[in-house]
């Protein structure tokens, strides 16, 4: 009979000799882990709530900048044709004024308004070179090779 309670006592050490757990301990075990992982997922929980919040803020703000920047540039367009149209009219009627014909004023017209039209597009062109799309990922890819 001394050899099966070897034999039983032999059965609760490891392939090591070292004691195995006994189920309280395992059990202890398992809610001390689940009780640190439930701790995770609730400070995790709060972080991935204040960022959402964040994210929510930042996307009003954008669209508020856009709101205003799309306003902006409404007014900045009726203000730019208000003083074409008043440009045009004040150049069309001194033409008219001094030459007497009004073929020759609106021919005038045309052909300032087709040329000024050529120079700015020819500028947006170059803005557009320097400041455009492609030179400005050329630049970020730049910045992050270094």
């Amino acid at each position: 009979m001394d050899s099966s309670k070897q034999q039983a006592s032999s059965s609760n050490l490891g392939d090591d000799g070292e004691h195995e757990p006994m189920a309280h301990e395992i059990d202890a075990s398992f809610r001390k882990t689940y009780e640190s992982i439930e701790a995770l997922f609730t400070s995790k929980r709060g972080k991935l709530s204040t960022l959402k919040q964040l994210v929510i803020a930042e996307a009003k703000l954008s669209l508020s900048s856009v709101l205003v920047v799309i306003g902006l540039g409404l007014l900045l367009l009726v203000a730019g044709t208000t003083v074409w149209l008043l440009i045009n009219f004040g150049l069309g009627w001194l033409i008219f004024y001094y030459l007497q014909s009004g073929a020759i004023s609106v021919i005038t017209l045309i052909l300032v308004n087709t040329l000024l039209c050529v120079y700015l597009f020819k500028q947006i062109q170059k803005v557009y070179e320097l400041v455009g799309f492609p030179t400005a990922t050329a630049t970020l890819s730049e910045a992050s090779e270094v």
